[in-house]
């Protein structure tokens, strides 16, 4: 939807109507001379070339339509759009795709099996931002490829990878099905359900495929089968990824269609049979239209500003018209002969240079905007450099395994808190998306290494920027970084990163690991020695910098430091989770920085009128009346108190606190001496006000309490409504509750206060996260009886550990500053 944020701009359009206005009533006087040639006589010259007529008109014309955009541009037009925030977890979906040499037959739609089945699978998760996606692939073997994720862009990423023969050139499709039932059977959604797409029959792996069925029963999740392609010899273009051998002829197609249906019904799904696009893409529609279920969600509103394309325009066509004018016109020359047209043109240069300010949209200072959050998610940043070989971790262990062992048991104490893991090196790479599945966590944890990033250095900023990246757009979720470090850094950026997540309200907590006393480890070629520590003193000077930019929002995410080996170092990172509940709102702060295109165009605008007003109006006229009638106004209607206020405000809007604070209470002193209540409940309110954002609460709500209760309304409803915003920062509910009352009996129509007061009454006196007690050492591991379950599910960990092995590559290039 189109709209203008700034509608009061539209007045502007008044200004040609009040110079004419002006002109016709002689207050101001048209200059008699247009242009340059040297006629001072007093005799208004006009061009008798034709060509010069159409350039003098086209020119009018474009400065005429530079105004317009101008104005246009300063009523801020945005185009709106809704999108759809979820704030409950729906359905589980994990696609389980055949990758043997079969899937390159080309007999759907004359592409091939694999193809087609990635672009509809690619369609249908584009086209559904409810349920959670993953996808395991199969061959000879089998293995996760995504675990369950409302990250789509992570899920594209990887369906893109997928080729023909990357698993083997076997069909495990018992495997297959039996890894999507361990990386489904630990997650909370709703419903469960597994999607294969094969065109065989199952002729590798260890797990019998009706054995996978009747276990993905057991964990109540349903499996629907697809058989791709048509039977019978079919042509098929095959290239061994191992050998490089291509392969071209036919191949004759038959799989079994009644094994897939015996699949299926097992588990309570359908069987289906997709022979061209359309039929596939019916299919899976169909599929997870009938996993739906009811989600709870809200609208965001996202606006795209388009200032910035109306202004360009207008600044483009008022350089054509001056170029015109000035150059090709050569009004240029003539104008330099007067004083007050000297001055006109300095002050339009400066109303053009003002609009390139505008346009430019500089910005600074910031403030803090609420957000409702519904649920909570962590990101773990493992810093997996050399430096993290170090063994001077207890028991002499190193620094990662120690790291890795303690992110374990963190997540063993999580409960359903989704996580996903980045792994920083010289780049942050996104190795697991934002899951609950647990069991794929695990796996990466014990073969951690710094061999699974062969980028050399040491970047944490970039696992931290990566990290804020992993959380889902389209859902509302509370952020928090973990990143499990030694600090050594190779580029130095840490600080920056945090400015950027504290301004976007997500928390990032560094967990330090090692020893401060520096000891010997090998970079990254395996020979060079280097000196390593836990940058302990680096970490917190990057934290504490952070927190004083940001200390001025009492909301500010929480930007911290903690020793792994404290011992409630643990409990501090627990307590960051609340207890999550559909009823559960979650109050989080963003920093957004102020922009200043407004005064700009203001600026621009005073120029431009300026400009008129200096070359055509008489001057003397023009000093009496600024100088006479605004120090009779300013001054003669003033008090003394109220001038002093007007200075508080002043010094208040400059940031200059402490100032405002002593005019404040000069006004106050005034204020009282006259005992004039009207201006000391008006002092009253401001000294609050400026104590409350220097963070001294306590002085503002005695300021706030001391306010007659006969005060102006207007500040009686600020005063109660900031009141309540204090006893709220405070946990002191009843209270909050008791303000935002008052202030909603004086002005009911106030929805911020009304959303307060909501949120005051609804939130919990306790948290129920908080409690005492939380340790690693009283944890124990959700057993299941059926020891066939546990076989499976070890076969399959098993197997994702070499997984992750074969995905380390030794680095080839001399890595000796990888640190």
């Amino acid at each position: 939807m189109f709209s203008f944020q700034n509608s009061k701009a539209f007045l502007l359009f008044l200004l040609p109507v009040l110079l004419a206005v002006l002109r016709k009533l002689k207050i101001l006087k048209r200059i008699t001379f247009k242009t340059v040639l040297a006629n001072w006589n007093g005799d208004a010259f006009e061009y008798k070339n034709k060509t010069s007529k159409t350039l003098s008109v086209i020119s009018k014309i474009l400065t005429t339509v530079s105004f317009v955009l101008t104005v246009l541009s300063f009523c801020e037009p945005v185009f709106s759009t809704q999108e759809k925030i979820y704030t409950s977890i729906g359905s589980d979906i994990i696609f389980v795709l055949d990758t043997s040499p079969s899937m390159m037959a080309k007999d759907m739609d004359d592409k091939t099996r694999l193809s087609v089945a990635k672009e509809q699978i690619s369609e249908l998760v584009m086209s559904n931002k409810g349920p959670r996606f993953g996808l395991v692939i199969l061959g000879t073997n089998a293995a996760v490829k995504v675990p369950p994720t409302f990250n789509q862009d992570y899920f594209y990423m990887q369906l893109e990878q997928v080729s023909v023969g990357q698993m083997g050139n076997g069909s495990a499709i018992g495997d297959g099905i039996s890894t999507a039932v361990l990386h489904l059977s630990s997650g909370t959604a709703q419903k469960k359900c597994i999607i294969l797409l094969t065109d065989g029959e199952n002729n590798a792996g260890e797990v019998n495929p009706e054995t996978a069925a009747k276990l993905a029963l057991q964990n109540n999740i349903a499996i629907y089968t697809v058989g791709l392609g048509t039977k019978g010899s079919v042509p098929i273009e095959y290239t061994d990824p191992s050998t490089g051998i291509p392969y071209y002829g036919y191949y004759n197609s038959d799989f079994n269609s009644d094994g897939l249906k015996k699949i299926s019904s097992i588990t309570g799904g359908n069987y289906f049979e997709a022979q061209s696009i359309t039929e596939l893409s019916e299919v899976l529609n169909s599929v997870t239209k009938s996993q739906n279920v009811n989600q709870n969600f809200t609208y965001k509103t996202v606006t795209k500003e388009l200032f910035k394309n109306f202004l360009i325009i207008a600044i483009i066509t008022m350089i054509i018209s001056w170029v015109i004018k000035k150059i090709i016109l050569k009004e240029l020359w003539a104008f330099s002969l007067k004083k007050s047209l000297a001055v006109k043109r300095i002050l339009q240069v400066l109303y053009f240079v003002f609009l390139v300010f505008a346009y430019m949209d500089f910005s600074w200072g910031s403030y803090s905007v609420p957000v409702k959050k519904s649920d909570y998610a962590v990101s773990f940043v493992f810093d997996i450099s050399n430096s993290m070989n170090a063994k001077d971790c207890p028991g002499e262990n190193s620094r990662m395994k120690y790291a890795a062992a303690y992110a374990e048991r963190l997540l063993e104490n999580m409960g359903e808190t989704s996580v996903s893991v980045i792994l920083a090196k010289g780049d942050g790479i996104e190795a697991i998306p934002l899951t609950e599945d647990r069991n794929y966590i695990f796996s990466l944890l014990e073969m951690l290494s710094s061999d699974l990033v062969t980028v050399p250095g040491t970047s944490i900023e970039n696992g931290i920027l990566k990290a804020k990246n992993s959380f889902p757009e389209n859902f509302s979720s509370c952020a928090d970084i973990w990143v499990f470090t030694d600090g050594e850094e190779t580029f130095g950026q840490m600080e920056k990163a945090l400015n950027i997540c504290a301004k976007d309200g997500i928390g990032v907590t560094i967990i330090g690991f090692g020893s401060v006393q520096e000891s010997d480890v090998f970079a990254g070629d395996g020979k060079t020695l280097i000196k390593t520590a836990l940058r302990e003193n680096k970490i917190k000077s990057a934290v504490n910098a952070v927190y004083e930019k940001y200390n001025f929002y009492n909301s500010n995410p929480q930007i911290m430091y903690v020793n792994s080996s404290e011992k409630s170092s643990a409990q501090k990172l627990l307590s960051q989770l609340k207890t999550k509940s559909k009823e559960n709102i979650i109050t989080t702060y963003e920093v957004k920085e102020l922009t200043h295109h407004r005064l700009f165009f203001i600026l621009a605008f005073l120029c431009l009128t300026f400009s008129y007003i200096i070359t055509e109006f008489n001057l003397k006229i023009l000093k009496r009346i600024f100088t006479g009638t605004a120090a009779a106004i300013i001054f003669s209607s003033c008090s003394q108190a109220q001038i002093q206020v007007l200075n508080g405000s002043i010094k208040w809007q400059q940031g200059k606190f402490s100032d405002s604070v002593e005019n404040y209470y000069n006004a106050l002193e005034k204020a009282k001496k006259k005992n004039n209540q009207q201006e000391i409940d008006t002092a009253l309110y401001n000294l609050g006000t400026a104590y409350m954002m220097m963070g001294e609460l306590n002085s503002a709500m005695n300021k706030y309490m001391e306010i007659s209760t006969d005060a102006d309304d207007k500040i009686l409803f600020a005063a109660y409504y900031n009141a309540g915003v204090i006893a709220h920062s405070t946990d002191d509910f009843d209270s909050a509750r008791m303000f935002f009352k008052k202030a909603l009996q004086i002005d009911s129509s106030r929805i911020d206060a009304k959303a307060n007061l909501e949120l005051s009454m609804n939130i919990e006196s306790s948290d129920a996260l908080q409690k005492e007690g939380v340790s690693f050492e009283g944890s124990q591991e959700n057993e299941k009886n059926d020891d066939m379950e546990n076989a499976i599910f070890e076969h399959i960990k098993e197997n994702e550990k070499k997984q992750w092995k074969s995905n380390s590559e030794v680095p080839e290039q001399n890595l000796a500053e990888d640190y």
